[in-house]
Order: C-alpha cells, then structure tokens, then sequence
C-alpha cells in the first residue's frame, strides 16, 4: 500500500494512506531516516501471532486478578 507524509506536525507525521487517504498519525521516530513532508512510502501489515498471543495473555491475565479481587 502507498502512503505519502502529508506535513510533519510537532514530533508527528500526517501520512495519508492507501487510496483512501486515511489520515495516521505517526512518531517520526517510528519512520525510516530522512522522511519529510512528501516523502511517498510504501506500507505493509502483516498478522502477528506471536504478539497477538502474548496479548490475549496479558489480558487474561488482568480479567483474572479482577476476578479474584472482586471474590476477595
């Protein structure tokens, strides 16, 4: 998917993405060294199972402490 950075706010960049233009804000930390305002991107998302399980445990996790403080 394209994505280009629309303009660079603060520590923040407005990037537009895919056909759409969807508005994302984004850390520049989070960006590949050197991006500016019009730098065009190339984005992709992937499934993470590996993160995706390591959250539902943590959320597990915190619904069972409430739980028991809730029975305590």
């Amino acid at each position: 998917m394209k994505a280009v950075i629309d303009r660079i706010e603060g520590d923040r960049a407005v990037v537009l993405l895919g056909k759409g233009e969807a508005r994302v804000d984004i850390p520049l930390n989070e960006l590949p060294p050197g991006c500016r305002e019009g730098t065009w991107l190339v984005a992709t998302f992937e499934p993470d199972p590996i993160g995706e399980a390591k959250q539902r445990e943590k959320i597990g996790n915190l619904i069972d402490k409430l739980k028991n403080k809730q029975k305590g």
